[in-house]
């Protein structure tokens, strides 16, 4: 189904910016929703209402991310997602803001006309099995894990060879 209605979500870990623009890239409406299960229900309805009660599969919704939490739910909620380069968009912001400030709710505007005029900056975010998403989270535990150990050791040296200086050369390490 082809799309008929465009929308930026400018995402961050507390609320959302939201930006819809129809066919004719004509501003339908912006509103900011939380960044909860609650907040998505908010979009839904949201989205409902401006868009005239269309087929979720005409709604297209894009944000700078293609992975988390927000694409998810997006995806969970019969929306067609699409990904942007950060630095697509900030070349596309350039073109219509050449001063470049960055502002949330323009950044939803920008990012809904970038769907609607340029297609071809974005890509389509397949839906994830949820073995794939089991293991993308797990991945990231990891890395998580990772990093907290490697700080933990460097900590755990530097409190070595502040109180006990000797302990390097006893260990060989000097």
């Amino acid at each position: 189904m082809e799309l008929q209605w465009f929308v930026g979500l400018d995402w961050s870990k507390s609320h959302h910016q939201i930006c819809s623009v129809d066919r004719e890239q004509q501003t339908r409406g912006k509103t900011a929703i939380p960044h909860s299960g609650a907040g998505f229900q908010q979009l839904a309805a949201w989205l409902a209402e401006k868009t005239r009660h269309a087929a979720s599969e005409s709604i297209g919704i894009v944000l700078e991310t293609s992975v988390g939490s927000v694409v998810n739910s997006c995806q969970t909620l019969g929306y067609e997602v699409y990904a942007i380069n950060p630095i697509q968009l900030d070349r596309f912001r350039d073109r219509y803001y050449p001063a470049g400030a960055k502002d949330d709710r323009r950044d939803a505007l920008l990012l809904a006309t970038a769907l609607c005029l340029e297609p071809h900056l974005v890509r389509q975010v397949e839906i994830e099995d949820e073995y794939t998403m089991q293991l993308r989270l797990r991945n990231r535990q990891r890395k998580a894990f990772v990093t907290t150990r490697s700080v933990l050791i460097t900590q755990i040296r530097q409190l070595l060879e502040e109180y006990f200086p000797s302990l390097e050369t006893m260990s060989g390490d000097h």
